[in-house]
């Protein structure tokens, strides 16, 4: 009978601890929200993109600034493919969605968007270091005391990427 008891006792445990795994009460609304915030910043990364891509769509042409603009252009068009893909997966999750799916897709959209901008990121970086624009990428975030993180895991802190505007300049010179 003991057995029985503590079997009772035990699967009680463990299925209240689990409860608290999926999130608690309100917790799908406030994931939601950060679905929204998520999505506005998807929308205005892909925004500032496109103001860029017609900024150098609108310099004179040559063999530097029409490489530039097509590397520029394909990024901006696989931004474009991914945000509807997105927004669709995001207005899915949100209308019914569960508290796992809609971490996921939240999850999903940070990790997007932060690629497109690293995409960006090293457009811009190649393109001002092929045209002598000085950049200073030495600064590297310092993990916390608890994080064993391998060196090329570390990612650069206020590293100076030049805007499309001072790569435009350079390639003009």
């Amino acid at each position: 009978m003991n057995v029985n008891r503590l079997a009772v006792l035990l699967l009680f445990v463990c299925s209240l601890s689990g409860c608290r795994l999926y999130g608690g009460h309100g917790s799908t609304d406030a994931v939601r929200e950060d679905i929204s915030v998520a999505l506005a910043s998807f929308n205005n990364t892909y925004d500032q993109a496109t103001r860029d891509l017609a900024k150098i769509r609108n310099e004179p042409n040559s063999a530097a600034t029409s490489l530039f603009y097509e590397q520029f252009r394909a990024a901006v068009d696989n931004q474009k493919e991914q945000l509807a893909i997105s927004t669709e997966v995001a207005e899915s999750a949100m209308e019914s969605g569960g508290y796992r799916k809609v971490s996921r897709v939240v999850g999903s959209l940070v990790s997007e968007n932060s690629a497109s901008k690293d995409r960006y990121r090293s457009i811009l970086l190649n393109a001002a270091s092929m045209h002598g624009v000085n950049v200073d990428n030495a600064r590297l975030a310092s993990a916390a005391p608890t994080q064993a993180v391998p060196a090329y895991y570390q990612r650069a802190v206020g590293d100076n990427v030049p805007s499309v505007d001072e790569v435009l300049a350079a390639m003009t010179r």
